[in-house]
């Protein structure tokens, strides 16, 4: 097991098994409900093991203190509007401490000039709109009729992004805070971080090593299957031997000589 949350809540006590990878406390589609909390969600990753509250309205509190991001350790304690979850499972690292650490320093002067909530300017608007289109397309969550329409757009040459964008997000009736939106953003963050790494000698080399192993893999896949038809044949030759059946009379008639 990678990791659990003991929960209290009025049904009761119970374990409940984390998922790998992302399991979800709070409103609907939550795998462990909270109620009166709306669409509000914690998200709680099992490796490395790390709660995050997405939502916008009281946060939950994380061993008596209001929740933002944190990383978790067994006994870790998470009470939210009557419900509380124990965390139990493997530590996290002392990198992830590290980093949490780091994250509770005073701003840089940088990120001061730019608080969250500001205005963005127009360029950072079609940029964002854009991407979060996109994202909706690939997701599923836009309006397929505006989708199908600006597939073919792309195919006939005639493709406008920022047209594209406003109609998909004018049709498709969904959130840009959709917990689905801010999952495939941090994929799409770690896709972009990880790009370089894709390319030139390190790129080159760790696709060679993937072909290698996939070569390596296919000889003896082909070894195997070889190995069991070669025993199978002498299988049967054996049982025919045993049987006393004359095989060279068998071999004879094949050849036309008897």
């Amino acid at each position: 097991m990678s990791g659990w949350l003991d929960v209290e809540d009025d049904a009761g006590v119970r374990r409940h098994p984390l998922t790998e990878g992302l399991t979800r406390l709070g409103g609907a589609g939550a795998q462990l409900t909270v109620p009166d909390v709306g669409g509000d969600q914690v998200h709680v990753w099992n490796d490395p093991p790390r709660a995050i509250f997405v939502g916008t309205g009281r946060p939950p509190r994380l061993n008596g203190a209001p929740l933002a991001e944190a990383a978790l350790r067994p006994g870790d304690r998470l009470e939210w509007n009557g419900a509380r979850f124990v965390y139990g499972g493997k530590p996290a690292s002392e990198h992830e401490a590290e980093l949490e650490e780091l994250a509770g320093d005073e701003p840089s002067a940088a990120y001061v000039a730019a608080p969250v909530g500001r205005v963005l300017s127009l360029r950072e608007e079609r940029i964002w709109d854009r991407l979060v289109a996109g994202m909706f397309v690939e997701l599923g969550l836009a309006d397929r009729a505006a989708a199908k329409r600006w597939q073919g757009e792309v195919i006939a040459g005639g493709f406008d992004a920022d047209a594209c964008a406003r109609e998909i997000l004018a049709r498709s009736g969904q959130a840009a805070d959709d917990p689905r939106i801010e999952e495939r953003s941090t994929r799409l963050l770690r896709d972009l971080l990880m790009a370089p790494l894709l390319k030139g000698a390190k790129g080159a080399s760790r696709r060679a090593r993937q072909a290698a192993q996939g070569g390596v893999a296919y000889i003896i896949a082909n070894v195997i299957a070889f190995g069991v038809f070669a025993l199978i044949t002498l299988l049967g030759l054996l049982l025919l031997r045993i049987q006393e059946y004359d095989l060279n009379a068998f071999l004879d008639r094949l050849l036309g000589r008897s």
